[in-house]
């Protein structure tokens, strides 16, 4: 490069001549001059604020390391200026150039922001969300007044970062009550119980409702023996709130607190009283709701659809309803009997009959799903109660019917209801023996559909692979299987459970998912990863789901093991969820894990 021809570019964007031009791209001026030229005190610290707002985002724009000194530099001096002589436009720059470098190096900067700019506060704090981890943020509460305060402690519960969990313990006891509620909440999504006594006291606020409700909410993660009788007595308090205290009471694991539990079952909250029950796994109250599952001998409940329903059964209705899902978080086999008697009573609900088909999936063991199985394909059985069983098939994996569930998706004489639900069922089990003959099955059309389902969650990479192709040319494939995948109206493709984890099934799901997304020559398969990221987001309320907080932390160990597959696979996930927070643990923890976590956030 010929220095007199640099000389008087730099002369000229100086004087704001080159942004005057048509088509100007300050991409132009970061590339030909380059940082170390674009980080010179004259440029960062000139008088015009144009080329000091240019500056900042040519340097954003060149990005890494090089760049955080002369943003740094420039954030403080701007700051430093008086009235009209301060530019918010170079404060916002250089706070956002900040943040996508991903740094730690520009925190200090990025708090005085914080401090002394106020209006700046989103640009700032998103800037340090992006590149400032959770124990670095935490220091920086002891320097911080006013507000900050509670923004910083709002970062630190959005980075889900455990290293910071003593920082949340020391807040609970700080005068102000939304920082204590925002401590005592964060501690409570990793089930710290020191959340506890400041959880109970905003249960008892009479001016803030939303804080009551979320405490509420959270008391079920920390629920234990000690505070039964506390949460007993919200019953009454909190009545307009029965649901969720219902719940905190479930999760005790105290057997004393079905007292308070058992009274509910009489009342319109029966639904949330009959699932505590079951999440307790009360014995007595077991033999109780199991009696409730059967129709009664002499009421008459026939119903296809709504309109056909009596009102006089409308109270009978709701308590079979819990008494039916509770047996299936019961998880206890010996239910089956009487679920399948509800499934084929055509004098039942069509409600409870599909209710109770899938409780039997819930607690069904191989030889009890093998029985729905053999009642599906037996012709005698009832139209209506083998679409019901179709409920059955697809709620627990169980690898020792994948042969059996490979022959009904291989069966063209089958409904095709029951097909796809065999399909979902393979796909949940992601056991590698099944790809061979899933790879057989996607090549007939006929069996095609069925088989597509089964490989979008768990098929191995060939497979998902030679989906892919299919998906670029198969038009009503392709139709079919994003309407099911993207549907929001069902749990098909929403079931996310411990023991997908500890099985590895869960990686293989997110792995075909990638595949999909990274189609060639197309845009529109990239809704498998969408539907990935949702449920990774949210966890799964379901029997045997998991909460969000769990997600986070088994994809976490994943970002930290040794598989370099999975590495990647939770890097990119954490990225879109978003959860920044965890990435930047792993970047300050260094290593592969760390090399994975600095690659996704450079992009």
């Amino acid at each position: 490069q010929d220095q007199a021809v640099l000389d008087a570019l730099i002369a000229r964007f100086s004087e704001g001549g080159l942004q005057e031009l048509d088509g100007f791209d300050e991409r132009v001026i970061t590339r030909v001059l380059g940082t170390e030229r674009l980080s010179s005190p004259d440029l960062t610290g000139h008088e015009v604020e144009g080329v000091r707002v240019l500056t900042a985002h040519a340097l954003a724009e060149a990005g890494g390391e090089p760049v955080v000194a002369p943003l740094s530099r420039m954030l403080t001096e701007e700051l430093g200026r008086q009235g009209q002589a301060q530019s918010s436009e170079v404060i916002r720059a250089a706070a956002a150039g900040l943040g996508r470098t991903g740094s730690p190096n520009g925190a200090e900067a990025l708090f005085q922001a914080l401090q002394r700019a106020p209006q700046m506060k989103d640009t700032v704090v998103d800037a340090l969300k992006k590149s400032t981890g959770a124990p670095q943020i935490a220091t920086m509460l002891e320097r911080a007044t006013g507000d900050v305060r509670e923004d910083l402690v709002g970062l630190l519960a959005e980075s889900h970062d455990r290293r910071v969990v003593d920082t949340f313990a020391s807040l609970l006891q700080d005068e102000a009550i939304e920082i204590r509620a925002k401590a005592a909440r964060a501690l409570a999504n990793f089930g710290d119980r020191r959340a506890v006594p400041v959880l109970l006291e905003m249960t008892a606020l009479t001016d803030n409702d939303e804080l009551v409700s979320d405490a509420l909410e959270d008391l079920r993660l920390v629920a234990s023996p000690e505070i039964t009788a506390q949460l007993g007595a919200m019953l009454e308090t909190h009545a307009y709130r029965k649901a969720v205290v219902l719940r905190a009471l479930g999760a005790t694991g105290d057997a004393g607190a079905a007292r308070f539990i058992e009274r509910e079952l009489n009342g319109d909250d029966v639904a949330a009283a009959a699932r505590a029950l079951a999440e307790l796994d009360h014995d007595a109250s077991y033999r109780k709701l199991l009696g409730f599952v059967v129709r009664p001998r002499n009421t008459d409940m026939t119903a296809f659809n709504a309109a056909d329903r009596s009102l006089t059964n409308e109270m009978l209705l709701l308590k079979r309803k819990a008494a039916i899902q509770a047996i299936g978080i019961y998880g206890r086999a010996d239910a089956i009997d009487e679920l399948m008697q509800v499934v084929e009573d055509g004098n039942d609900d069509y409600e409870l009959r599909g209710m109770a088909a899938a409780s039997i999936g819930q607690i069904g063991d191989a030889e009890g799903i093998a029985r729905v199985i053999g009642r599906i394909n037996d012709a005698t059985t009832d139209e209506h109660a083998r679409r019901y069983y179709v409920q059955t098939l697809w709620q627990r994996a169980l690898p020792e019917l994948n042969s059996a569930l490979l022959g009904v998706v291989a069966n063209t004489n089958a409904d095709p209801n029951v097909r796809r639900a065999a399909g979902l069922a393979l796909g949940y089990a992601a056991d590698p023996a099944n790809d061979e003959r899933l790879s057989s099955l996607l090549d007939d059309e006929s069996t095609r559909q069925p088989a597509a389902f089964a490989v979008v969650l768990g098929g191995g990479d060939a497979v998902v692979e030679k989906l892919r192709g299919l998906l670029e040319t198969d038009g009503d494939l392709r139709e079919i299987l994003q309407q099911y995948v993207s549907n929001t109206e069902n749990d098909w493709f929403n079931l996310i459970r411990a023991n997908m984890f500890d099985s590895g099934a869960i990686w293989r799901r997110i792995r075909a998912a990638q595949i999909l997304q990274n189609a060639e020559g197309t845009n529109g398969f990239s809704y498998p990863w969408q539907k990935m990221i949702a449920v990774l987001r949210s966890g799964w309320d379901g029997v045997g789901g998991v909460t969000p907080q769990y997600v986070r932390d088994r994809l976490y160990e994943g970002l930290s093991g040794d598989d370099p597959v999975r590495r990647e696979l939770a890097a990119k996930a954490f990225v879109e969820m978003p959860e920044l927070g965890l990435l930047l643990r792993a970047r300050d923890e260094g290593g592969e894990p760390g090399e994975a976590a600095r690659a996704v956030l450079a992009n």
